[in-house]
């Protein structure tokens, strides 16, 4: 589709919210007679629009090379790429989860990025804390667990209020979840549940922890460049 007949008309269309009624109106028809001409419709514009801004629908990899995540770690991970309308898929060795795996995020460039840099932030954030707790190595997982299950839960109460569609009139997880059947397959998801009592007041922490995260904190992508295809 032209790059350049796109971005035209979604130039004219910005002006035919114009204060001025006689700017407005021949804005809008010049933009109408292009979609026409050309048979492009409303729905090109919008997808062409989040392209621009966002960058396009793809999938990224978490990590260059494979390593064995453990459960919290698929747990957190999933929350957060939500949060900023991805997905997260799973790939590993005859779908035997406790081997090493790769994990990918499913999702618009700059969605994908911010999922990334929020993941890393509070997985960094979690096991510092964690160590801190002192105690056996189960102990110190619960409590990640415990933070883990908590953004999960939050998250999910802020995409429970969350409009269906974004500023472009699309929505988010539909067109993912699309683009995941179309090009790729299935996200895998999984549980745990605490053990022994410290286990389970480490947890405790863990969920008070996640509670108390900022799920707002701003990152500088003024690195991303966004490049015609």
């Amino acid at each position: 589709m032209n790059e350049k007949l796109l971005r035209k008309i979604e130039k004219l269309l910005a002006l035919s919210n114009s204060n001025y009624e006689g700017e407005a109106d021949t804005a809008l028809k010049m933009a109408y007679d292009l979609m026409n001409q050309n048979d492009i419709s409303m729905e090109d514009i919008k997808v062409h629009s989040k392209d621009e801004t966002l960058g396009k629908l793809g999938s990224g990899v978490l990590d260059e090379e494979d390593k064995q995540y453990r459960k919290w770690e698929v747990s957190l991970l999933n929350a957060i790429a939500k949060m900023f309308d991805c997905q997260v898929l799973r790939t590993c060795y005859n779908n035997y989860f406790y081997r090493k795996s790769t994990l990918s995020i499913i999702g618009r460039e700059s969605n994908r990025i911010t999922t990334k840099l929020m993941y890393d932030w509070i997985h960094d954030k979690t096991m510092k804390e964690a160590k801190s707790l002192g105690g056996n190595l189960s102990t110190r997982r619960a409590y990640c667990v415990g933070v883990s299950n908590s953004i999960s839960r939050k998250v999910d109460l802020l995409k429970a209020e969350a409009p269906r569609t974004d500023k472009w009139g699309l929505v988010p997880v539909d067109e993912v979840t699309n683009w995941i059947k179309t090009e790729l397959g299935n996200v895998n998801s999984l549980d745990w549940s605490a053990g022994s009592i410290r286990d389970s007041i480490a947890y405790a922490r863990g969920v008070a922890a996640g509670e108390e995260t900022s799920l707002n904190k701003q990152f500088n992508l003024n690195g991303i460049e966004y490049k015609e295809a």
